[in-house]
Parts: C-alpha cells; structure tokens; sequence
C-alpha cells in the first residue's frame, strides 16, 4: 500500500490550534452555599407560626362567642321563666274570672 498524498488545506498537526490543556486544581470547589435553603426553611417557620398566632386568635374568638351565647342562653331561659309564670298567673285570672262570669250568669 502506498502512502496517501498530503491534503494540501490539511494543517499539519504540530501548527492546528488546539486548546491548551486545562491546569489541574490544586484546592477543592468551595461547599455550595445554604443560604437560599436556609432562608426558604426561614419563611416555612415564619409561616407556621403566623397560622398558629392565628388558630389561637380564633380559639379565644371561639371561646368567647361560647361565653356570650350560654350568657344569652341564660338570659332567655330566666326572662322565658318569668314569662312562662306571668302567663300562668293570666290564665289562671282569666279562668277564675270565666267561672265567676259562668256563676254570675246562672243567677
């Protein structure tokens, strides 16, 4: 086999350009930073604790509406109580009065 002649567009390989070869580090890379993780762990805490203020602000809500409905309750059962009797003390007037009417009227 005979040699294939030379490309004359062909560089030869000792002048083509070819990139430097790169330098081998000598310190390792630096530890990737944790600020960002850090701070979206920071706004997940901060968040938790703005709900948990919340839930406690509607519990004593809660609690409170609580107090005043068995507050309002209790109003209406004893102005109910003294209703109820006022009622029976009528009725009783009332029938007391159609019997004497009733009597009166045989006369």
């Amino acid at each position: 086999m005979a040699a294939l002649p030379a490309n004359p567009k062909r560089k030869p390989a000792d002048t083509m350009d070819v990139p430097p070869a790169k330098p081998r580090r000598t310190k390792p890379k630096p530890r990737p930073s944790r600020s960002k993780l850090d701070q979206a762990e920071q706004a997940i805490d901060e968040a938790e604790q703005r709900y948990d203020a919340a839930r406690r602000d509607l519990a004593a809500r809660e609690a409170a509406l609580r107090k005043e409905r068995q507050a309002l309750e209790n109003d209406r059962d004893r102005e109910r109580d003294r209703l109820e009797t006022a009622r029976a003390d009528q009725e009783r007037h009332y029938r007391e009065a159609m019997a004497a009417w009733r009597d009166g009227e045989g006369d």
